[in-house]
């Protein structure tokens, strides 16, 4: 039985409510290190090796919030290779530094607050409010080219307009 504690481990991750962190084990951390300069090192890795990597970084991500994004850089690394014994080269988008820490948020931020509201109201147009409103009807060829069938565009043009304005 373990009394209340700031820090402790649960499923090898260490849990430090004083530092507001999650992080991985500095055992854990050094051995991905090490596989991980292993890879880099060779400038080129087989199929298996990246496989083997990927499976040990699946582990990390559970809490690292932007880790999937870096293990899908290294998935899609894999694609098209058939072969086990067949070669990947580790470029540089697939390098990236993390130091194996990931900082609590401080506070949850929900869309309202941040007065962020957008909708692709479909044939109609879209309407984008951000600090400020933007509304707009589809330009002509987006219907002519079928542009407006496609939700998902639609969604994610607004979701631009959000960002850029």
């Amino acid at each position: 039985m373990v009394g209340p504690v700031p820090v402790i481990t649960f499923l090898g991750i260490v849990i430090d409510s004083e530092a507001m962190e999650i992080r991985l084990r500095s055992e854990k951390i050094i051995g991905l290190i090490e596989l991980i300069n292993g890879c880099l090192s060779a400038g080129k890795v087989s199929l298996t090796q990246m496989q083997s990597l990927l499976g040990s970084l699946n582990f990390a991500c559970r809490m690292m919030a932007m880790g999937r994004i870096f293990s899908r850089r290294l998935a899609l690394a894999t694609r098209g290779v058939k072969q086990p014994h067949h070669r990947i080269r580790i470029t540089s988008q697939l390098r990236v530094n993390y130091n194996g820490r990931t900082c609590f948020q401080e506070e949850e931020c929900d869309i309202g607050t941040l007065d962020l509201f957008f909708e692709a109201a479909g044939p109609a147009g879209f309407s984008v409010r951000f600090g400020k409103r933007c509304a707009e009807k589809w330009h002509g060829h987006w219907f002519t080219k079928g542009g407006t069938k496609n939700v998902t565009l639609l969604e994610l043009f607004t979701i631009a307009v959000a960002v850029e304005s």
